[in-house]
């Protein structure tokens, strides 16, 4: 039923139209309400059910071939003519064969978007995380030749402009490599696979770093950065 789910609904909507053909006269009496509730059956199920439209014409075809068979077998003198309730019956189930072809165009092209959009997320996320891993390698490079030039610097001078500058390298080198994480973890949240992690960290080095990130940006502009 999973793989091909129209078989058990076009099944149960047969077992549905004899239950009503031939057990309703015992709730009704005399009134044929199985002479017209079996016919809305097929246009009832076209509604919701995108199901092949040859489904909905068997179904009207069973309605057509067992009224009157119901009424062999419970006479009733409020019946509708049985070539009149076919009729009726071969009607209902063209509309709703209609119906089904049109809903099945809408749902294959809903489907097939769907497709299209699913594909392309999978390749921008593929596309992300390699560019991520590009950008890395490089990025691993500076860091670690940044730290080879800070420590072979002469003397231990905290003040020194040179050692400064290569710290600052070395801050935003490493929030660039943050950001390329993000880019990565943009992947992992569409995989459904991202995970919270938790960490230390000081509110007044993050100012300072952010000072010290727009620092000369301000210098230049004649600005005071507090």
């Amino acid at each position: 039923g999973t793989s091909r789910p129209e078989i058990p609904l076009f099944l149960g909507s047969s077992v549905m139209i004899v239950s009503l053909l031939f057990s309703s006269w015992h709730l009704t009496s005399d009134v044929d309400v199985y002479g017209l509730l079996p016919s809305v059956v097929p246009l009832a199920l076209a509604v919701f059910a995108p199901l092949p439209p040859i489904y909905f014409l068997l179904l009207g075809l069973e309605v057509a071939l067992l009224h009157p068979v119901a009424l062999a077998y419970a006479p009733s003198r409020w019946a509708l003519d049985p070539w009149t309730c076919g009729a009726i019956s071969l009607a209902l189930a063209a509309l709703a064969a209609s119906a089904a072809r049109s809903h099945r165009s809408l749902w294959d092209a809903l489907t097939r978007a769907r497709e299209k959009a699913l594909e392309a997320t999978r390749l921008k996320s593929e596309f992300l995380a390699n560019m991520s891993h590009e950008i890395r390698t490089p990025m691993t490079a500076i860091l670690g030749f940044a730290d080879e030039l800070e420590s072979s610097l002469p003397g231990s001078e905290r003040d020194d402009p040179t050692r400064l500058a290569l710290r600052t390298i070395q801050r935003n080198g490493e929030h660039l490599l943050s950001l390329i994480n993000g880019i990565l973890d943009l992947s992992k949240i569409e995989a459904g696979k991202l995970e919270v992690s938790r960490s230390r960290f000081s509110p007044l080095e993050l100012a300072a770093d952010v000072a010290r990130l727009f620092g000369p940006k301000a210098r230049e502009k004649k600005l005071r950065l507090e």
